[in-house]
């Protein structure tokens, strides 16, 4: 779904939004944020979210893996980890009941990587194949992270590269190669809670993972919800192997033109920012890194504490006074 269709739905429930309002939710229809949270007592905020995708890779197992990292995503985005998730799928009639099994097994095993239980869910009958998870975290309410606390002197981080719609989208026409592919695969399947944690314990101000809206749309979100301008320093994001290739080559997915009609608008961009990395950070991301802003003072330590843990985490910008977005 592109952006301009989601921004309808969500004016959809702008009557209803009075009627569902409690006390007790933190996060909900009215924020727009990762996920719904609801704050149960002083220690125990629950979050809750839902995510599913169609395949992005050919190997069953593969594709169920990847389907529950980027449904986890969202909760690892507000600061959670991870507690009970159902299965959400719907599959073709004439499916072969053992690639159903692989998703379903490849979702489970990810599932228990997080430490999580899977505790069923619902499938459908589908002409589309689609799997994913619903998903229930545990968190702190004091500790909750959402998109609308980034300050201006905050650094930007990301914690992985960019470029796996591009090179899942190569991968479709036969132009990708298997190493950048199989670097796109690893990167979609790693989990971002280490990432979490870290956002969590040495004090990040604002969060969000970098998905369907691509880099430029998603660091928009935090700058409109947090008040803010983020400046980004192109020369400094990273990309998977193969993304820059895949971008000169103009292999771009359709979700790219869509994320470029709504959020082009809002961005400042240098003489300097060339057209297809431009177009390269409006790219909708599968199972991207989460996307933080943390304050100068505990930046040193955030890069330590990734660089002992093993964990990639990429300074891209920084947060400023003003509204929207800055390429430089």
């Amino acid at each position: 779904m592109g952006p301009e269709a989601l921004s309808d739905i969500l004016e959809c429930f702008g009557d209803i939004i009075p009627v569902m309002h409690d006390e007790h939710v933190m996060y909900g229809l009215d924020s727009a944020d990762d996920a719904a949270v609801y704050r149960v007592s002083e220690d125990l905020a629950v979050i809750l979210t839902v995510d599913f995708l169609t395949p992005v890779a050919d190997d069953p197992f593969t594709y169920g893996a990847i389907a529950a990292a980027n449904s986890m995503s969202d909760v690892y985005a507000m600061g959670g980890r991870v507690v009970l998730a159902l299965n959400v799928a719907g599959f073709p009639e004439e499916m072969p009941h053992d690639l159903i099994t692989g998703i379903f097994q490849g979702g489970a095993s990810k599932i228990s990587e997080a430490g999580a239980i899977l505790a069923g869910g619902h499938t459908v009958m589908s002409k589309e194949p689609f799997y994913g998870l619903a998903v229930l975290g545990f968190a702190k309410p004091s500790e909750v992270l959402s998109k609308d606390g980034a300050n201006a002197g905050d650094i930007v981080f990301l914690s992985k590269p960019l470029g796996t719609g591009i090179i899942t989208s190569a991968a479709a026409g036969n132009a990708a190669s298997e190493d950048h592919l199989k670097s796109a695969m690893e990167s979609m399947l790693r989990l971002n809670s280490g990432c979490s944690g870290m956002a969590v314990s040495m004090g990040a101000t604002a969060c969000t993972d970098v998905t369907g809206f691509g880099l430029a749309g998603h660091v928009l979100e935090i700058a409109d919800r947090s008040g803010v301008m983020m400046t980004i320093d192109i020369s400094s994001l990273p990309f998977l192997d193969g993304a820059e290739e895949y971008a000169e080559n103009w292999l771009f997915p359709g979700g790219t033109c869509r994320n470029l009609a709504a959020f082009e608008s809002k961005i400042r961009r240098g003489k300097d920012v060339e057209e297809e990395i431009f177009r390269l950070i409006h790219t909708p991301e599968t199972s991207g890194g989460l996307l933080l802003t943390a304050p100068e003072a505990v930046a040193g330590r955030l890069r330590d504490y990734a660089e002992e843990h093993g964990m990639e985490l990429y300074d891209i910008g920084r947060v400023e006074e003003g509204t929207g977005l800055n390429l430089v």
